[in-house]
């Protein structure tokens, strides 16, 4: 959805908000034009930058030192990039669906996907009000590990069988 992420930006931009977008992943199939507009954007390497190689050291690095994480995503299998940014304390924008609410709960701040100025506008706030949007201390959140995943797991089960005894 970086056309999407893309359109929020220019918004912000046309309101003379200075600040960066780095988009972060690998180049997928069928995304020949959004590459294509973001490389000949007027602020590609100025406020607009993209990388597609990095290394875990590097992604890391971002995930720890970034403003904030942006995931528009329009479907999502599940998120992690929501966990690894919240583990590192920094703080999630998401679009506004339901995996996203069920990994991110109210830790993360959420925009709605029929209108890019939602996005716009939540930054667009937070820089100049130098606010951060609201959402629950980052510093409670806990991912839960393997051992506390297999009991929540193992709990469900048994309460779906209504037969286990």
């Amino acid at each position: 959805n970086h056309a999407y992420l893309l359109n929020a930006f220019e918004e912000i931009w046309a309101n003379g908000i200075k600040c960066n977008l780095v988009i972060i992943g690998k180049i997928g199939w069928m995304c020949d034009h959004i590459v294509a507009r973001i490389r000949n954007h007027e602020q590609f390497n100025k406020q607009l930058y993209m990388f597609n190689n990095m290394s875990d050291y590097e992604l890391d690095y971002y995930y720890s030192n970034a403003k904030a994480l942006i995931i528009p995503s329009i479907t999502e299998g599940f998120g992690l990039p929501i966990v690894e940014s919240l583990s590192k304390g920094t703080p999630v924008l998401a679009s506004d669906i339901p995996v996203f609410r069920e990994v991110g709960g109210d830790f993360c701040s959420y925009f709605d996907l029929n209108d890019s100025k939602s996005l716009a506008n939540i930054i667009i706030n937070w820089e100049k009000n130098m606010k951060a949007p609201k959402h629950r201390s980052l510093k409670e959140f806990k991912w839960p590990d393997w051992k506390e995943s297999t009991k929540e797991l193992i709990n469900k089960i048994i309460q779906l069988n209504p037969n286990y005894t």
